[in-house]
């Protein structure tokens, strides 16, 4: 099986060694005297550079193996490398600690890295197709039908999948990783466990769909599961960093979005009027019910009737809601939550109690199981797959929230983070 998250690494460690070298060969090209004293102090002044290169380069996506796409491969490291030029001038010129302003130098040394940058990742690209995983998998259920379409059409994944539920007469001598549905008979198990003795992969079709796609088919689970996966154990060193981080995160950005509410409420007081907030019961970590805080986006009696989804083109929300919905602004005060310890920053969407009942918890297996974790302002189903409208759309987000309380951990979050930010400055969101 690849190893998605150790590649992430694996390139953002080749990244920084590009940057590094493009400097020195960028340092080396335009000459002078004193090379190596000139490289130590460019080094010494690029290093914190560098490293918010990498978090640019991670918000664009250039780390992403599942949504990464060769095609638009040169759009994002030209868009990266803008960026970079931005930054680096920001840091130079505003930096009081900087004693260098190496501009030609910068911009020599980001065209040198992103052109290195680009080839590799074409490289990679080219490699992982010519060399393909070829799969088998046994089952030809919906899911089996979308893990292999979701591969074969990004063959930089690595792996050329079929699939077949009848697999008498199979030759297994061509295929390198096995994929098993969970609903294959005995006797057609037997012959796929089989080639164990030939150093072959065998892998169920969940786990494989956990690591092409990022979620759990919901369709595939059962109560053994759960506790094979020791669903809901608790990592106590993982719960203490994150409760300092939300703390700490949710001060700070309480501080630094003072000014917006000041720009924002007497746009809300004219277009919407007040009140300016509104708040709901949601369901949280354990079940319990707590209230949510948010901006208001909707007209006051846009729910005379009762609680109901809302939906794309909603005529409830007003334009500044539209506005504060795309921008993530309308999330704001949910600050107070992760300060009262209701809610952290990554975390499942929390959900209204009703329509929990009345919905989602008849219809939708094991649905409760995502209030093993605290709900979040954003988190692993809200970057994968945004809002939210229909059970069915609560049904596909089960599946990435299930992924995010089998997988949390601090990386993890990092990478939801930087993924919302890219969501917010592009304007992709609810």
């Amino acid at each position: 099986m690849h190893n998605y998250l150790t590649r992430a690494k694996f390139f953002i460690f080749l990244d920084f060694l590009v940057y590094y070298t493009s400097l020195a060969l960028t340092l080396y090209l335009r000459g002078g005297r004193d090379l190596a004293d000139r490289i130590i102090e460019h080094f010494e002044q690029f290093s914190l550079l560098f490293f918010l290169w990498i978090i640019l380069n991670y918000i664009e996506g250039l780390y992403s193996l599942r949504s990464i796409s060769k095609d638009g491969l040169a759009v994002s490291v030209i868009r990266s490398s803008l960026l970079n030029i931005a930054i680096g001038f920001g840091y130079f010129y505003l930096n009081p600690f900087t004693h260098i302003s190496p501009k030609t130098n910068m911009i020599i040394s980001v065209l040198v890295s992103s052109s290195f940058i680009y080839l590799l990742r074409r490289f990679f690209f080219l490699s992982n197709k010519r060399n393909l995983v070829d799969v088998l998998i046994v089952g030809d259920g919906s899911e089996v039908t979308e893990v292999k379409n979701f591969a074969n059409s990004k063959k930089y994944l690595g792996y050329n999948v079929i699939s077949k539920r009848d697999i008498s007469g199979e030759d297994f001598a061509k295929y390198d990783l096995f994929v098993i549905e969970d609903d294959i008979n005995k006797k057609d198990i037997l012959k796929v466990l089989n080639q164990r003795f030939n150093g072959k992969d065998i892998i169920s079709n969940s786990k494989f769909c956990e690591s092409i796609i990022g979620k759990v088919p919901v369709s595939s689970l059962d109560s053994s599961w759960f506790y094979n996966n020791e669903i809901g154990r608790r990592d106590y060193l993982y719960e203490a960093i994150k409760f300092v981080v939300d703390r700490f995160s949710a001060l700070l950005l309480i501080f630094i979005t003072i000014p917006i509410y000041v720009i924002l409420f007497p746009i809300l007081l004219i277009t919407s009027g007040r009140p300016f907030f509104y708040s709901q019961i949601r369901t949280g970590y354990k079940n319990r019910s707590f209230r949510i805080y948010k901006l208001r986006t909707m007209k006051t009696d846009a729910e005379t009737s009762g609680a109901k989804w809302a939906t794309p083109n909603d005529d409830r929300v007003t334009p500044i809601g539209r506005f504060l919905r795309a921008s993530r602004l309308d999330e704001l005060p949910q600050l107070w939550n992760i300060l009262r310890g209701d809610m952290s920053l990554i975390g499942p969407r929390p959900e209204r109690p009703e329509i929990i009942d009345s919905n989602l918890e008849g219809k939708i297996p094991y649905y409760k199981f995502r209030h093993l974790v605290k709900p979040g302002v954003t988190g692993w189903a809200q970057v994968n797959y945004g809002y939210g409208y229909s059970d069915d759309d609560s049904f596909i987000k089960l599946q990435y929230d299930l992924y995010y309380v089998k997988n949390k951990n601090i990386w993890l979050d990092l990478r939801i983070f930087l993924k919302t930010v890219k969501t917010v400055l592009t304007g992709i969101g609810h």
